[in-house]
Parts: C-alpha cells; sequence; structure tokens
C-alpha cells in the first residue's frame, strides 16, 4: 500500500494522534 516504510510510519504516527487526541477529548 505504501510506497516506503518511511511513508508507513508517519501515517501511523499521524493516526495514533488524532486518536490521542479524540481520547482527550
Amino acid at each position: 500500500m505504501f510506497l516506503s516504510s518511511e511513508m508507513a510510519s508517519f501515517t501511523t504516527g499521524a493516526t495514533l494522534m488524532v486518536d490521542g487526541e479524540a481520547v482527550a477529548q
């Protein structure tokens, strides 16, 4: 799906941050 592991890591990190903000709110 991803062109590189770097992009996969970035997407995963963004998802975790969004989940964390959703829980905080």
